[in-house]
């Protein structure tokens, strides 16, 4: 009886101590997920870019941020128009519709039909997903704000490409001033209606996650476009849009392609 019992525990410990090393094993077998290769070189540059609004903010901070620095800007102005109270009148003037158009740009894409349907960002977001945007326009460019539940996951400048900076340049040429200030990009191809292989974007990786595109819009839009993204919370956009069946009207929106499919890795 004794003899029996013991060796019950040896092969009770036996399959425990297998069932143990083959968990184990399995763990050892488990893809480690690949660290997101860092431009350092660009990590910086795209936190300029970036600027003030921080990941995850909601759309009434953003607006604020935004009339803030409207504010400072006319607040300069009207201070030197000091001896010419027309002109003062005119800036308060501007300074209130500019706010004003701020404020109501704030849009949720609820399924009903929009103007962003047609517009350069109508690839960038998806109705019933709970998103929305903010737009501001500045000197130089146009800048889009896009929130998914509330939070900021996304930011699209559009450059005026007949802006005296950008005036007469090519894609390449553009693509050229973004190199030699966020070093070397990763391209990223797809294929046209014809079949044929385009560039459909560049892109760089600088710190917490954060992508950079460089878009070429500048054939039916006249802009060049970059695309600020933080990815872990577009894998979430992503994720909600699945759940919830909402898609594009004109297809998916390309930076869910650059979450779902592997990117080529040469350098541009």
């Amino acid at each position: 009886m004794k003899r029996a019992f013991i060796l019950f525990i040896a092969s009770f410990l036996l399959i425990s101590w297998t069932t143990d090393a083959d968990a184990r094993r399995r763990r050892r077998r488990r893809k480690v997920p690949k660290k997101e290769q860092v431009n350092k070189r660009a990590a910086a540059a795209i936190s300029a870019l970036t600027g003030k609004y921080k990941w995850g903010v909601g759309p009434m901070k953003v607006v604020k941020l935004l009339t803030a620095n409207l504010k400072k800007d006319y607040i300069r102005q009207i201070r030197k128009s000091r001896s010419n109270p027309r002109a003062q009148d005119r800036l308060r003037a501007e300074l209130k519709l500019k706010i004003r158009k701020v404020k109501q740009s704030y849009f949720k894409f609820t399924g009903k039909s929009t103007g962003w349907d047609s517009s350069i960002v109508d690839d960038q977001f998806a109705h019933n997903n709970q998103e929305s945007i903010v737009v501001y326009l500045e000197p130089e460019q146009q800048r889009f704000f896009f929130f998914h539940n509330g939070k900021l996951y996304k930011q699209f400048i559009a450059f005026n490409a007949d802006h005296k900076n950008y005036k007469g340049l090519t894609f390449p040429q553009f693509l050229g001033r973004l190199i030699k200030a966020f070093g070397a990009g990763k391209p990223e191809f797809k294929k046209d209606l014809a079949g044929q292989s385009r560039l459909h974007h560049v892109e760089w990786i600088g710190l917490k996650k954060v992508h950079m595109w460089a878009v070429d819009k500048s054939t039916i839009y006249g802009n060049f476009c970059v695309v600020l993204f933080q990815n872990d919370r577009m894998e979430k956009v992503v994720a909600g849009r699945k759940l919830t069946g909402s898609s594009r009207q004109r297809g998916l929106d390309p930076l869910i392609d650059s979450v779902t499919k592997p990117r080529k890795e040469t350098d541009y």
